[in-house]
């Protein structure tokens, strides 16, 4: 049997690359997979025979890991092997194939997945990728919904014509957390150019509460034809106000049941309307019941903590290393000469979320999940304030 060849993705493996695609998710049109893979895109592929088997594909993004502190990511979508290479390894060294081509281009690879006790997440899970958010389905089957007045309906193309606003509202309702790539004029197009609406093709459409000239809170909705539903991929009001976001929300609810179809939505935890969503008869689903999460394998860890380090006069001598069963890590460097000392001894799980915002630093030290041996309370503190849990939102509009 021939040997197989492990490297970065190739103009020329494209065909291939679109044979073994093709055999596992919906279709990609070659003309799309052309243009797409102009961009921020790369893959680790596996190649037997000049054939592909196997492909871990990456789309490049900036994510916000905390406010105000992007950093670049590559985010992992369409990973597959051919029916005969699974279970040899092949996914497994293709993972750290990519993880040594990666290092110096982003400091983190993430993924969305389904269903803990799936085989294709304990995968993620062998190959270092680690739990960073749980994000809760929202079901609601076709039912009447009181009426929602005030809300208008508008295609996507005209939603366009107004992303100066939908910016500004999106950062007035989710400034306070992180977990999304940065919002911009121009990302609301490109955010649906992913190879996820390739593969599974929704009609868009936006609901809108005007306001003279203007709007005081959208909702993006997607109907999907493949597994019937209407999902809420993005909605955001001017503050968080639940007063918008009701009629929006009811809006949304009735337009499914109008198109006979259930109104699926996904939020992180923290997610300001989901008090709305339950009050419209919304039902969060359990996690065991194919629940969604974000995971993440950092690949540079001392990059990482560089880019989120919140620097303060009271670290500024203090020299801060994390101590896993794996490997040391300077946080920190001590300036201006001999400075403090602070070791902090955790799990890689420990280390990945808390460079990625999503550690509480403080329980975890009083939980004993992390350990500071002769540390001082203020030095403790000042650590806990550089690197602050953050929390995370969730759009289904980011999905690759």
């Amino acid at each position: 049997m021939a040997k197989v060849e492990y490297r970065e993705y190739r103009p020329e493996d494209a065909e291939s690359f679109l044979r073994l695609h093709d055999s596992v998710f919906p279709r990609m049109s070659p003309e799309y997979w052309a243009d797409w893979s102009r961009g921020q895109v790369t893959a680790a592929v596996a190649l037997r025979d000049g054939e592909v088997v196997g492909a871990v594909p990456f789309q490049f993004r900036d994510f916000l890991i905390r406010p105000g502190v992007s950093v670049p990511v590559a985010w992992e979508y369409s990973v597959c092997t051919r029916e005969d290479v699974r279970g040899t390894g092949v996914g497994s060294r293709l993972m750290e194939v990519a993880a040594e081509f990666l290092r110096g281009r982003c400091l983190a690879m993430m993924v969305y997945r389904e269903d803990e006790r799936s085989r294709a997440y304990r995968f993620y899970r062998r190959t270092g990728h680690e739990d960073l958010a749980y994000l809760t389905s929202w079901v609601r089957e076709p039912a009447p919904v009181w009426p929602s007045a005030g809300v208008r309906r508008v295609a996507y193309a005209e939603f366009l014509e107004q992303q100066e606003r939908a910016v500004d509202l999106f950062r007035s309702a989710y400034g306070n957390q992180a977990g999304y790539p940065p919002r911009f004029c121009g990302y609301y197009e490109v955010a649906v150019q992913t190879p996820q609406y390739e593969e599974v093709p929704l009609d868009l459409s936006v609901l809108q509460v005007p306001a003279e000239g203007s709007m005081r809170g959208y909702a993006i909705v997607g109907e999907e034809k493949l597994v019937p539903a209407l999902h809420l991929l993005e909605i955001a009001t001017e503050g968080s106000d639940l007063s918008v976001a009701l009629p929006l929300l009811a809006a949304y609810a009735d337009l499914a049941t109008e198109r006979g179809v259930p109104a699926h939505a996904r939020l992180g935890g923290g997610s300001p309307y989901a008090p709305v969503l339950q009050a419209l008869g919304f039902h969060p689903r359990a996690r065991s019941r194919g629940g969604m999460m974000i995971l993440g394998r950092v690949l540079d860890p001392e990059g990482l903590a560089e880019a989120a380090w919140r620097p303060s006069e009271a670290t500024r001598g203090l020299e801060v290393t994390v101590w896993t069963p794996e490997r040391e890590v300077i946080l920190h460097g001590a300036s201006g000469g001999e400075g403090r000392r602070l070791m902090l001894e955790m799990k890689e799980s420990s280390l990945a979320r808390l460079l990625l915002g999503r550690l509480d630093l403080t329980a975890a030290l009083e939980m004993g999940l992390v350990t500071a041996p002769g540390a001082c309370g203020a030095d403790l503190a000042a650590v806990v304030d550089a690197l602050p849990w953050a929390r995370w939102a969730y759009h289904q509009l980011d999905f690759v």
